[in-house]
């Protein structure tokens, strides 16, 4: 259905009364025309201005996310590292137990000492027994 708006006693339009054809206005004074391409022109800086708010809200939540992953990625370093401190020391408190469990298993000091001096170094007391007492 088509309607017609009476947009002055003059000049007739079949669309709105916003209309933006030129063939519909050609016979109306250049004011509305401006008028017309005043609007156009500022409906599309709207656009323009809304568009860069965006992109510009869009980059601080960018910002705003690579920060969280940064300290989150910290964060979880930072814990691998502690992890990895307290099973080495665990580790090693593991073996100094075992170590002092064999060792104390024979508790002979002499077999400790046999055991730290390099073997041309190590003597047989029971073969010196033997010589000290053919001596006497």
């Amino acid at each position: 259905m088509v309607t017609t708006l009476n947009l002055s006693k003059k000049f007739t339009c079949h669309h709105r009364s916003d209309c933006h054809h030129f063939n519909c206005h050609k016979d109306l004074p250049d004011s509305h025309n401006f008028s017309i391409n005043r609007k156009k022109e500022q409906n599309r800086l709207d656009y323009i201005a809304k568009v860069a708010e965006q992109e510009e809200l869009d980059e601080q939540y960018r910002i705003h996310k690579e920060e969280i992953e940064r300290m989150e990625a910290e964060r979880t370093a930072k814990k691998r590292a502690k992890r990895q401190r307290r099973k080495e020391a665990a580790k090693r408190k593991k073996k100094v137990k075992k170590e002092e469990e064999s060792s104390g298993g024979s508790s002979d000091e002499s077999d400790e000492d046999e055991e730290s001096c390099p073997p041309s170094e190590q003597v047989n007391f029971s073969s010196n027994l033997v010589l000290l007492t053919q001596f006497v």
